[in-house]
């Protein structure tokens, strides 16, 4: 879907990119580090991950078809912050600082400039309350639960995947740990 081309304003088109890149506006945007990894925060857990991994398509009609047809199937997951005895069974989470993830949610459309770091999740419960959640979220209703903190440690169950930036991220070694902080702010092009 390439959020971040859309957020920017930016253009698939050879001439409308020269356009863009002879005006030199820009806009500072915040990123972070996953486990070492320098990110944007298009980064998902959960059923976001889930279809990303078994989806047929690439095409935004295909996504919520696939949205659907994977629903039933899915179990949830758990996570577990370091330092917290409790796991949270989720639906879905996001990790969350600039505006290029999930631009389409109006609550989230803000560019953040502070430090802290933001997971939005959805715990897990019966398909008719989540799916009214998750709609309730899609039309800019704010009903996620949510932490803020400057670094995450958390601890993902076998059946929780990570979505970075469009890819299903690799845990060497088995080790199912994340790391995740803000890094810093850059300046980047934007139409």
């Amino acid at each position: 879907g390439n959020n971040m081309l859309r957020s920017l304003g930016l253009s698939k088109s050879f001439r409308k990119s020269a356009e863009i890149l002879q005006k030199g506006k820009t806009e500072k945007i915040s990123y972070g580090t996953v486990n070492g990894d320098k990110a944007f925060f298009n980064c998902s857990l959960g059923f976001t991950s889930f279809v990303l991994q078994k989806r047929k398509t690439n095409s935004i009609a295909g996504y919520f078809y696939d949205t659907i047809r994977l629903l039933p199937s899915f179990k949830g997951s758990k996570i577990r912050f370091l330092n917290e005895e409790k796991s949270i069974d989720i639906f879905a989470g996001f990790f969350i600082n600039t505006k290029i993830y999930m631009s389409r949610f109006k609550f989230l459309k803000v560019n953040n400039s502070e430090s802290k770091l933001i997971f939005f999740y959805i715990k897990k419960n019966n398909i008719f309350k989540t799916i009214a959640t998750v709609s309730l979220a899609f039309f800019g209703f704010n009903v996620y639960d949510k932490t803020e903190k400057e670094k995450y440690a958390v601890e993902l169950d076998d059946n929780c995947e990570l979505e970075l930036d469009g890819d299903i991220l690799k845990f060497p070694d088995n080790n199912r740990t994340l790391i995740i902080g803000n890094e810093s702010y850059i300046d980047i092009i934007k139409g």
